[in-house]
């Protein structure tokens, strides 16, 4: 040995190090949806057709691909791809309580129409319209002055 260090040896720096895992992790969750997707369509198709390869190679002839291209539409696009077999992707609960949820009501009294009904709730009726609107618009709730 002459004394000398070894100065080609490249370090990672932390932030390098960062970016290579997240990649890596984006590519990973990129590929597990992918692979959902496809057995997500696959399922799809097996609930309207008992052969699954013959149905994706009757439909890849049908339109002049192969059924590598529809495995591909079905991984990018499970919705396109299943409405290709004339199937409807089903609307999910998570769904329907985001529609109501950023559903807007026109009709709804404002402040000071709730804070009536808030002073007169000693009336056992009023109180009970109260109750029912607010279980079904919580945000009613946070328009009271008080409570």
């Amino acid at each position: 040995m002459n004394g000398t260090e070894n100065t080609n040896t490249h370090e990672i720096t932390e932030d390098a190090m960062r970016q290579i895992a997240l990649k890596t992790m984006q590519e990973e969750a990129q590929r597990t949806t992918a692979e959902n997707n496809w057995e997500s369509c696959k399922k799809a198709v097996a609930a309207v057709n008992s052969d699954v390869d013959l149905a994706l190679k009757n439909k890849a002839q049908e339109l002049g691909c192969t059924v590598e291209y529809l495995q591909g539409i079905a991984q990018t696009s499970p919705k396109a791809f299943k409405s290709m077999f004339g199937l409807k992707d089903t609307v999910s609960f998570d769904s329907v309580n985001f529609l109501q949820s950023t559903r807007h009501v026109d009709n709804e009294p404002n402040n000071e129409d709730y804070n009536e009904m808030l002073k007169s709730a000693n009336n056992p009726r009023v109180a009970a319209d109260l109750f029912n609107k607010a279980m079904k618009n919580p945000e009613l709730l946070d328009k009271l002055k008080s409570w």
